[in-house]
């Protein structure tokens, strides 16, 4: 007869058996893993944000010669190698800048040309009829001498120089400091103004003028006049030391005073093409004949603006703006 089987001897020997596959299995796995050797090292990943572009790297270039072993002082004075960083996004469109303001007077020259005019000298006038007249002084100086802008007469470019009929206060600060003024009258206010720009001033005489004692003394400090003037008057203005501008282009300069006549008058225009046109006519006299001088109709906004840009250029075309007391010429009649 048979022993009987205990009832937990069979559950025993069931987990007896999966303890000896377990360790088997365990077993097989090493031995296989040490058949495989180690694992490669893998590079980590680095993360990048879904708001940057992601760059795809450059190929290396290929190596001419092999690089040689560095020496260990080498290894340790150089640094550690930097990731690059990742390109950043497009920058948004600008808008166009504005132009550059005329470049400031840099030399000696230019710098001597921003000095204010002085004013009226009292041992440059007379007591007259209408008022204090001028004349030259005891010791030989001349108001055409005594008010002019300074400028550099050893200059050789061709010159340019403008004349206008009257300007307003609010209008003188945006028209070169080279243009003269040709004024019938002025107020204290706008001559103290040019004065301290270094405008040059010059009074217009009226037509069919005989005494000119009668206008002359109208205000004081300036250089010349300008107007059709016989030559028996230019003998007066030349005695009291003024130079004389004649507004009729074409007409013979003056021939008993310092003085020229004008080369070219200029319009109004409505638009700046045709203003443009006239102001580049100017300069085409000037390089054939060394100089011209040009009549501008008045300070009309238009105008100012494109006189101001014409004169700001102007030495990069090879010319220069000029007072008009450096476009005078010496009268025939002191030739003799």
């Amino acid at each position: 007869m048979r022993p009987a089987v205990r009832p937990g001897r069979n559950l025993w020997r069931a987990l007896a058996a999966f303890w000896i596959l377990v360790a088997l299995g365990a077993g097989t796995t090493v031995a296989v893993l040490a058949w495989l050797g180690a694992p490669p090292v893998l590079a980590p990943r680095a993360l990048v944000l879904p708001s940057e572009p992601v760059t795809q790297p450059a190929p290396p270039a290929p190596a001419a010669t092999e690089a040689a072993p560095a020496t260990p002082d080498q290894a340790e004075a150089q640094p550690p190698a930097v990731a690059a960083a990742p390109a950043s996004p497009p920058a948004p469109l600008a808008l166009p800048e504005a132009p550059e303001p005329p470049p400031l007077p840099s030399d000696e020259a230019e710098a001597a040309s921003l000095l204010p005019i002085p004013p009226p000298d009292p041992a440059l006038l007379e007591p007259g009829p209408h008022g204090l007249l001028p004349r030259i002084g005891a010791d030989g100086r001349q108001p055409r001498l005594a008010y002019a802008r300074h400028f550099d007469r050893t200059d050789t470019r061709p010159r340019v120089a403008l004349v206008i009929p009257g300007a307003s206060e609010a209008a003188l600060p945006r028209l070169p400091a080279a243009v003269a003024l040709a004024l019938p009258q002025a107020s204290a206010a706008l001559l103290d103004a040019a004065r301290a720009r270094g405008v040059e001033t010059v009074l217009l005489l009226p037509p069919n003028l005989e005494a000119p004692e009668a206008v002359l003394g109208r205000f004081a400090g300036y250089v010349g006049v300008m107007g059709a003037v016989e030559p028996d008057l230019q003998s007066a203005f030349a005695e009291r030391g003024l130079l004389v501008l004649d507004p009729r282009p074409g007409a013979p300069a003056p021939s008993r005073a310092w003085g020229r006549a004008a080369d070219l008058l200029l319009e109004n225009a409505p638009t700046r093409g045709e203003i443009d046109r006239q102001l580049a006519q100017l300069e085409r006299l000037a390089r054939d004949r060394g100089s011209a001088l040009g009549l501008l109709p008045d300070a009309q906004p238009l105008m100012v603006a494109r006189i101001a840009a014409w004169a700001a250029d102007l030495p990069q075309r090879g010319l220069v703006l000029a007072p008009v007391s450096a476009m005078i010429r010496r009268p025939s009649s002191a030739e003799r």
